[in-house]
């Protein structure tokens, strides 16, 4: 009975160290796989700020695609002003190029035309576009006597009298000035008020008084004569291209000069 009981002992004696390792083995075990669960953890949290990373960078092309945004957007409305003030500038000089004397008037149709040679306040005449006698004639234009001086601008548009023309009488001033330039002109030969464009019917009393301005002209093959300028002064000067069925022009007695040269039939 001692002698199992010796033995038993001796046996326990000789486990204890066995047991201690393979409680040791457990523990490191244990603590293994507490460090590898701690390293799989922080491995998945340092996985994180690659996520923020991209959730940064996303921020940082945002910002920047807004920042863009933004400063194309004042470049945008700057140029937008720029443009505007250009167009405000364009329309400041073409309304600055239409403020017009009192004594002057621009025209782009017949009866406007005649109007405005018919009024004795106006005393120049800008074209701004080619009309003509919507009529075959036109009295109220060729019968009424002009007494001002006036200047014709006709800017090169053209304007066909058809049986009209302009009458000139005895002048306001001591002496009248008709100056006409810049113009094609064309005219329906029907006799009578169709013998010129212009002139004073052959009144050499009244012609006396005119003088007569002519620059830049271009009569095309309806016109009978530009002017019947009797005992008048008559100047010429630019290019003139004068075809005409009569004379180009009739000036008894008149005094002629050139300022350039005329080109005509």
């Amino acid at each position: 009975m001692k002698r199992r009981r010796i033995t038993f002992f001796l046996l326990i004696i000789i486990l204890l160290p066995n047991v201690n390792v393979f409680a040791m083995e457990d523990k490191e075990t244990s603590s293994s796989s507490s460090i590898g669960s701690e390293e799989t953890t922080q491995s998945s949290e340092n996985d994180l700020p690659s996520s923020n990373s991209a959730s940064t960078t996303e921020d940082s092309e945002l910002s920047e695609t807004q920042e863009t945004t933004e400063t194309s957007e004042p470049s945008k409305v700057a140029d937008e002003e720029k443009e505007d003030s250009e167009s405000d500038s364009e329309e400041i000089k073409r309304a600055d190029s239409r403020l017009l004397a009192a004594n002057e008037i621009e025209v782009s149709a017949w009866s406007e035309f005649v109007s405005a040679i018919r009024n004795e306040d106006i005393t120049k005449i800008i074209l701004t576009a080619s009309f003509e006698n919507p009529s075959s004639s036109d009295s109220s234009l060729s019968t009424y006597v002009r007494k001002n001086d006036l200047e014709i601008d006709g800017q090169n548009y053209r304007v066909n009298f058809k049986n009209s023309s302009i009458y000139l009488g005895s002048p306001q001033n001591a002496t009248g000035s008709f100056h006409m330039h810049d113009i094609v002109l064309n005219q329906n030969y029907g006799g009578a008020y169709s013998e010129d464009i212009v002139g004073t019917r052959l009144n050499y009393t009244y012609g006396a008084k005119w003088k007569y301005r002519f620059g830049n002209i271009t009569t095309e093959p309806g016109v009978q004569r530009l002017a019947r300028a009797s005992h008048s002064e008559v100047t010429v000067y630019g290019k003139m291209d004068i075809d005409t069925r009569a004379e180009n022009f009739i000036w008894e007695v008149s005094l002629w000069r050139t300022e350039r040269s005329i080109k005509g039939t």
